[in-house]
């Protein structure tokens, strides 16, 4: 107990003694920015301070002209989520666009909201068609699973002993 007390108490000293001997100057704060009447446009948000929305919504709509993906929330409210020149378009590993989007598609991604019933899409990851489609894995162009019967043949055909 006695060597804490020793340690804290040399500690304190020798940081005083630090700051006595390399006299900090304060820091200087820079003016505050003043905007001209002529900068009527507010600057764009940082991308970094935009908060990522995670995305997983069922198409009810599409408008190709706007590129706009329309969804119905529980309450009747129609909420638009806007395809832009950003968008990425990934379907997995493989490359997507904005035609590979059907109504009644599954769409995976990530969204920034820009208004109560409005987003903008930052990019869709995956697009899965409805789950009562009747041949969903034809639909999705996904390889069937293999069975037992087919991992028990050989090459051949023929039962692997």
């Amino acid at each position: 107990m006695k060597w804490l007390l020793v340690g804290i108490v040399l500690g304190v000293l020798g940081v005083r003694l630090f700051d006595a001997i390399t006299e900090h100057e304060p820091a200087v704060r820079p003016p505050p920015l003043e905007l001209s009447e002529d900068s009527a446009a507010a600057p764009a948000p940082n991308p970094a301070s935009v908060r990522k929305l995670p995305m997983r919504i069922r198409v009810d709509a599409i408008e190709a002209e706007n590129r706009t993906l329309i969804t119905q929330r529980k309450d009747g409210v129609a909420v638009r989520s806007a395809i832009t020149d950003r968008t990425e378009f990934r379907n997995g590993f493989a490359e997507a666009g904005f035609g590979d989007i059907r109504a009644g598609d599954m769409v995976n991604g990530s969204r920034v909201k820009r208004g109560d019933a409005a987003y903008e899409v930052l990019t869709i990851t995956r697009i899965e068609p409805p789950h009562d489609a009747p041949d969903r894995q034809a639909a999705a162009n996904l390889p069937e699973r293999p069975t037992e019967e087919s991992q028990s043949l050989s090459a051949a055909g023929e039962p692997r002993d």
